[in-house]
């Protein structure tokens, strides 16, 4: 980028006009090895956050009042924080290395026969 961002991380570019942040432009920038590495982290750190929550809320809202479901909690938190970022970083990693689930062909055929009816 050759401009700025504004507080909504938005580029601002020289003549302070504001484009969005595409597709494009985050599978160049996930080339960096760095932004790679800080990317990923923000992923697991923001699973672990939400598993971490899961638990946490839990056992302040009372759906698990005793030692042993708090420790059902536990380990739900844990599944909840180990597959976001399992899935987190397999989606980075598809972005950097440009991975298709399917080719346009493909898509297109299964579009086709979903409107004719066929399954």
């Amino acid at each position: 980028m050759d401009g700025q961002l504004d507080v909504f991380g938005s580029a601002l570019d020289r003549d302070h006009s504001v484009r969005k942040s595409d597709f494009v432009e985050v599978q160049h920038n996930l080339q960096n090895t760095y932004f790679l590495a800080f990317y990923a982290i923000g992923v697991v750190a923001s699973s672990v956050h939400m598993g971490n929550g899961v638990w946490n809320s839990s056992c302040k809202w009372g759906l698990s009042a005793t030692a042993h479901s708090q420790g059902s909690a536990a380990w739900l938190g844990a599944v909840v924080a180990l597959v976001f970022s399992l899935v987190g970083v397999a989606i980075v990693l598809s972005i950097r290395l440009n991975w298709r689930s399917m080719s346009n062909e493909k898509a297109e055929k299964d579009c086709e026969d979903l409107a004719k009816g066929s399954g």
